[in-house]
């Protein structure tokens, strides 16, 4: 079963994506910080990574950078309503950092459910960690 972690610091939209993440039949780690979520992305090494974008201790581009250094396999699905710079504008820097899938929030939860079993997809057994 492939393990998704999720890192968002709003905890309704957080419990929502850990239940829909459990719905499609994987199993579900949820932070509520980008600290935390970092902290337990080196100590799970989950098979696939949803993050919010902005969040007040790390955010989300970031943390894509992070998981592209130590895991680059590592499926990643970005969210995030876009605060004052909008959306469009957020979710194509994730892109950029190297998101796979990008979610403007709020989203259908048959977008979240297509882009997990799409990621999940991806997933490449055994895939290596990066030293340093």
């Amino acid at each position: 079963m492939a393990t998704v972690l999720i890192i968002d610091d709003d905890e309704i939209l957080g419990t929502i994506v850990r239940d829909l993440v459990a719905l499609c039949g994987y199993r579900p780690i949820l932070r509520y910080s980008g600290r935390d979520g970092l902290a337990c992305f080196y100590e799970t090494s989950p098979d696939a990574v949803v993050t919010d974008i902005l969040m007040p201790d790390c955010e989300g581009i970031e943390i894509i950078r992070k998981v592209r250094n130590h895991r680059p396999g590592t499926p990643i699905i970005a969210m995030s309503a876009g605060g004052r710079m909008g959306a469009g504008y957020v979710l194509q820097t994730a892109e950029r950092m190297g998101a796979d899938f990008v979610l403007r929030k709020p989203f259908d939860p048959g977008e979240m459910t297509r882009a997990l079993h799409e990621a999940v997809s991806r997933i490449r057994p055994g895939a290596p960690a990066v030293s340093g």
